[in-house]
């Protein structure tokens, strides 16, 4: 497909979504958002980026020693961060999938995904070794190798200081667990400083690369002492802040420890005097709850929608009931059970949050709204089991619930309502053409068919919108086929080279070009008259649908006609 035709196909897409989109709204969540929230008193204006942790380590050599407890070390400390810290997306390259290929894939795409408002955290467990000529320690990944004029497999600390110097996070903290890691810092010891908010502010604030190691330019042993303290501290720290200077105060304070832990910035970065990076500590959330809404049998109307999330112990105001309605009843308030019997509640109250989310249902008393005409009263909203009286005489229902009286006041009753009480009301009648039977049936008869062309008007209008509703999405959902299908037919015509290959391929592509243009402008068409469609309100037909309630007015019609 030429250029000149794919950019207008994108825009023709565009100006499609943006129509499409115009009447609703997308809200999304953010992934980090107990982070934020955590991170927030020491965050102030600073952004506050997600948390990121890589765990390497190797039981598994190809050539090296196997080690016991490298895997687990790693696998224990992953599993506490995760569960009791902040932690929103973690990677992990353990025996067979850490190899030095692998490793450095993993942060040359972390240099990719990571934004400078973001932290890392790096675990390394595994064989370390010095070479004795440079005196440059190295990490030994899966494939490593025992030549150490070749050092295959080797990942040196100028190259572990280069992969992570190209990350752009703010904060970069890294553990590492091996033999020979100390001379990739530059060394920090622990500090009495006084560890405040106003500390934490200011350590969060500022760019930091830091390193802690289990050990400096020596071995250390299988049965790692250093990280059963890490993972100890990890796993009983109470406090909301927890940085690499607090975990080093405490590990060297471990009694059993053999070696020598350092901790420092990363030789030859940028970190800045001050920064470091932080583990944040979930707190325990407040219990969040819905005030949810009940139509509890409405036959119109929306139910009303409270969209927020409460406490327990919080007050809410109870919301009104809108547009909900239910033929032949009245709204009279609202109840946390559906047959009343629970705790009632008008609009305007207040209901105070328990534990658990807040059911209310909508209460309904059977009423009747008698709605006298020109010449009749009409009884089309009383309920089937209703029995009706008019002046103290029963009423015998010949017209489909429209009564012919005579002008004046009638004295209307109505029995065995279904709450035990009667019903009665006095309605006047207008403009009666009672004493001419067949006149009035006329007029009562003239009346219906409006009722009906009203109904009849609303359901075509109805299905029209949804014709062109499906329409417009045929019309797109065709033009991504043509669009996607002339990518590949276009991809394989600038590839081929046999002539005729050739011109079948720009046969192909041309007319896919021109269907996918074609598409998209019927998609747009139709698209463009949904927002316009001239719908009018829906009908008050009770529970009847719209097609038995016309069936049921043709019925009532053809009989008065008849009768005529």
């Amino acid at each position: 497909m030429p250029a000149s035709q794919k950019k207008l196909v994108f825009l023709i897409f565009l100006t499609i979504i943006v129509v499409l989109m115009c009447s609703s709204s997308v809200y999304a969540q953010d992934d980090n958002r107990g982070l934020i929230v955590a991170a927030a008193p020491i965050a102030g204006s600073e952004a506050v980026g997600k948390q990121y942790a890589v765990f390497i380590a190797i039981d598994r050599y190809k050539q090296w020693p196997p080690l016991k407890n490298a895997v687990s070390d790693a696998e224990h400390i992953r599993t506490v961060l995760e569960k009791r810290y902040y932690i929103d997306q973690i990677y992990t390259r353990y025996d067979e999938m850490a190899t030095k290929e692998e490793v450095m894939k993993l942060f040359e795409n972390l240099s990719d995904e990571l934004r400078p408002e973001d932290s890392l955290f790096v675990f390394y467990a595994g064989h370390g070794v010095m070479d004795p000529l440079s005196r440059i320690g190295s990490w030994i990944l899966q494939d490593g190798g025992t030549n150490r004029y070749e050092q295959k497999g080797w990942l040196d600390n100028p190259k572990i200081r280069s992969l992570l110097s190209t990350i752009r996070s703010k904060h970069v903290f890294l553990v590492s667990d091996s033999c020979f890691s100390g001379d990739i810092l530059n060394l920090e010891r622990g500090s009495q400083i006084e560890i405040t908010d106003e500390y934490f502010k200011k350590a969060y604030a500022r760019r930091s690369r830091q390193v802690l190691t289990s050990g400096a330019s020596e071995a250390v042993p299988d049965q790692s002492v250093f990280t059963r303290a890490l993972i100890r501290l990890f796993e009983e720290n109470t406090k909301p802040y927890l940085d690499p200077l607090m975990l080093f105060n405490e590990i060297r304070l471990t009694q059993d420890l053999t070696t020598s832990p350092l901790l420092g910035t990363l030789k030859d970065t940028d970190s800045q005097e001050g920064g470091s990076f932080i583990f944040f500590l979930k707190q325990a959330q407040p219990v969040q709850v819905k005030v949810q809404y009940d139509p509890n049998g409405a036959t119109m109307g929306t139910v009303p929608v409270d969209g927020g999330f409460y406490s327990q112990g919080a007050t809410v105001k109870v919301l009104s009931p809108g547009s909900l309605s239910k033929s032949g009843y009245e709204f009279v308030g609202w109840n946390t059970k559906a047959d009343g019997t629970g705790i009632s509640y008008k609009p305007g109250d207040t209901i105070t949050i328990a534990g658990t989310d807040a059911a209310l249902y909508a209460q309904w008393k059977q009423t009747i709204a008698l709605k006298p005409q020109t010449g009749w009263i009409d009884f089309s909203d009383v309920p089937e089991d209703i029995s009706i009286y008019i002046d103290d005489k029963y009423y015998v229902n010949n017209y489909g619930k429209y009564a012919l009286m005579p002008a004046g006041t009638h004295k209307v009753e109505l029995v065995q309502l279904q709450w035990g009480n009667n019903f009665s009301q006095y309605v006047t009648v207008t403009n009666s053409q009672y004493s001419k039977p067949k006149t009035a049936l006329s007029q009562l008869a003239d009346f219906l068919e409006e009722k009906k062309r009203e109904v009849e008007e609303y359901q075509l209008k109805s299905k029209s919108r949804s014709t062109k509703v499906l329409l417009s999405l045929a019309g797109l959902g065709a033009a991504g086929i043509c669009y996607l299908t002339g990518q590949s037919v276009y991809e394989h015509y600038q590839s081929a080279s046999d002539p005729a290959q050739i011109a079948a391929y720009r046969s192909q592509a041309e007319f896919l070009s021109g269907a996918t243009i074609a598409s998209l402008a019927i998609g747009a068409i139709f698209t463009i008259q949904i927002p316009i469609a001239n719908v009018p309100a829906k009908p008050d037909t009770g529970s009847m649908s719209l097609d038995d309630y016309i069936q049921k007015l043709d019925l009532t019609i053809t009989r008065i006609r008849a009768g005529l």
